[in-house]
């Protein structure tokens, strides 16, 4: 007889791991605490109470999940029973009331249980282990006045962290006669938000192209340069947007890039004179060949560059109406000369330099 066949059985074992909703590790200053209200005036202090925050990236940011503390014993995990989304680039407004009847006229997307102290307190808001924005406050506000963030930039450059120093009286009424802006900019300064910075090389020019998605009191913006480890130096302007919240795409010629290494960056001005730089780029342009002439803007002085050669270089400026203003003579070999235009009245004008064999002429502008 056959002996009975062997069966082996297989016992699988399923593991089912939960992972948060929110599994993205966020870095400290993507959000920072734009404004907060621990004294409302037209309402109760459980009814009027809240802070904002501001996405400072350029992607949505859930914060289910993540946790919020204040300087004493006050600790609360968001529940939103599903993603809690700060838009990108947006405000997202979190009440000790939800209810905007109630509430002083606020419009809530989050309710948390705590209470903010007067005289005093701190807002921390951590994504597990990590602070990404915190607010402490060492003093009083007027009764019904909101603090609002000064500058968004300063906050996300700190690692999200906020002092006293930090901090502005809000000046915008909301519905019930308290000054506020939740949801909304009102004084803070927002950064532009630039989403792309580059530059291309285009028939011995380099051509820069940045493209902005928000700006706030941009007045304009200048294009410097950098050569030879020199300091930046201002090559153009552009005006901007003033304020707006739609994307703007820009451009600027550098008509006469220095041959090597150019570093280019943006220095965007506001209205009130402040200002801030952008991420600097590099452009490497090829030595041999051709005449240049850098900066095409300057009060002090410009550098021609050109091609080694076995003739003398004679070098004539003329202003706009053709008058020579300035004489020069250039031995062979030499491949660069400075001209010094302090002297020269402000305007254009026009560099000719000339060999035996050839002529070149380029252009700036003195300051």
């Amino acid at each position: 007889m056959n002996p009975l066949p062997t069966f082996r059985v297989c016992v699988v074992f399923l593991l089912f791991i939960s992972f948060p909703n929110n599994i993205v590790s966020q870095s400290a200053g993507d959000i920072v605490i734009t404004e907060f209200k621990p004294d409302p005036d037209c309402v109760s202090d459980a009814n009027g109470e809240y802070f904002e925050i501001y996405n400072t990236t350029n992607s949505v940011i859930n914060i289910d999940g993540w946790t919020v503390t204040d300087n004493g014993t006050n600790n609360h995990t968001i529940n939103n029973s599903g993603p809690l989304d700060v838009p990108a680039s947006g405000f997202l407004t979190l009440c000790r009331n939800g209810d905007f009847n109630t509430n002083g006229g606020v419009s809530c997307d989050y309710s948390f249980p705590f209470i903010l102290v007067n005289s005093g307190d701190q807002i921390e808001l951590k994504s597990g282990p990590t602070t990404i924005t915190n607010v402490t406050y060492t003093m009083s506000f007027p009764a019904g006045t909101a603090a609002e963030l000064a500058n968004i930039t300063t906050a996300k450059n700190n690692g999200g962290i906020i002092v006293q120093a930090d901090l502005i009286n809000a000046t915008t009424t909301i519905p019930c006669g308290d000054k506020g802006s939740p949801g909304a900019l009102g004084n803070t300064i927002l950064p532009i938000e630039l989403t792309e910075f580059r530059g291309d090389i285009n028939g011995g020019e380099v051509e820069l192209y940045w493209t902005t998605v928000s700006e706030v009191n941009n007045d304009y913006i200048l294009i410097q340069r950098q050569i030879n480890g020199n300091k930046f130096e201002d090559i153009g302007q552009v005006d901007g947007a003033g304020t707006s919240f739609i994307e703007h795409e820009y451009s600027f010629s550098d008509v006469n890039p220095h041959p090597g290494t150019n570093y280019y960056r943006l220095k965007q001005v506001d209205f009130d004179g402040s200002y801030s730089y952008s991420k600097t780029i590099s452009i490497d342009i090829k030595k041999e060949g051709g005449t240049h002439l850098y900066p095409t803007i300057s009060n002090d002085k410009v550098t021609l560059y050109f091609p080694e050669s076995r003739f003398s270089q004679n070098i004539i400026v003329y202003d706009i109406s053709g008058k020579e203003v300035l004489r020069s003579e250039i031995k062979p070999w030499a491949g660069f000369c400075e001209l010094g235009i302090a002297h020269l009245s402000q305007g254009h004008y026009f560099v000719q330099l000339f060999s035996d064999i050839d002529t070149t002429v380029k252009r700036f502008i003195k300051q």
